[in-house]
Parts: C-alpha cells; sequence; structure tokens
C-alpha cells in the first residue's frame, strides 16, 4: 500500500452522544482480470464515544441494531501499485446501525456499518 487515509462517520444518538466511526482499510485483494482488476478491500471498524456506557450486554451479531443518521462523514481511499499501475481504492460508508443497549469493554457503541467501495486505475506510466 502506498497511501491509506481512513473513511470516518460521525452520528448521533441519545445514550452515547456523538460517536466517531472510523473504518481502516488493512487490507486489499487484487487479481488482474484482462486488462483489468478486481479489488476487494478488507477494512476494520472501530467506534469512540463522547460518553462511555459499561452497562448491559457486550457487543454480539444478536442484539437489535437501529439505524441512525450520519452527520457527517468523510470519504478514505487507499492507494496501491500494481505492476506499473497505481490503483486507488475509494471505500465510502452508507447506513450506520447503533445497538443502544450494550456496549464493547471499553464502554463504547456496538457499530454495524455499511459501506461500498470503487476504484480508479490511474494512468500507466
Amino acid at each position: 500500500m502506498i497511501e491509506v487515509k481512513p473513511g470516518i462517520v460521525r452520528v448521533l444518538t441519545p445514550t452515547f452522544g456523538k460517536v466517531e466511526i472510523t473504518l481502516k482499510p488493512i487490507d486489499v485483494e487484487v487479481i488482474k482480470v484482462g486488462d483489468g482488476y478486481s479489488v476487494v478491500p478488507t477494512l476494520k471498524i472501530t467506534a469512540t464515544a463522547e460518553r462511555k456506557v459499561k452497562h448491559g450486554p457486550l457487543c454480539n451479531p444478536n442484539l437489535p441494531y437501529i439505524p441512525v443518521e450520519i452527520s457527517d462523514s468523510e470519504m478514505g481511499h487507499i492507494k496501491i501499485r500494481v505492476e506499473n499501475d497505481e490503483i486507488l481504492v475509494y471505500i465510502e460508508a452508507m447506513r450506520v446501525l447503533i445497538a443502544e443497549e450494550a456496549s464493547g469493554p471499553d464502554g463504547d457503541p456496538c457499530v454495524l456499518v455499511a459501506w461500498r467501495y470503487g476504484i480508479r486505475v490511474c494512468p500507466r506510466s
């Protein structure tokens, strides 16, 4: 990876207050397909809350998650080099869901993020 910029999403919840969610690219799988590429990024998603809440169950996929409105977001990206090409992979959060009745061990909220990505192959050198 040549360059990594995490995507950032900010939401506001009654329980946790302002929550900043980071979508950090940690890996990219690239497969050459003809003259193009198939790219699959892997992200690590973390949430940091204004108010830590340490009650109720710990995060798990069986909790009731509710959608929250995104108040602000910044698109992230990864720039990689494959052979003579540079590929820019854009990452954008589309939807955020939070389990208001639960938290992680450190008191930050349990979040699910629906995200998408796109690629741009920079001109060959």
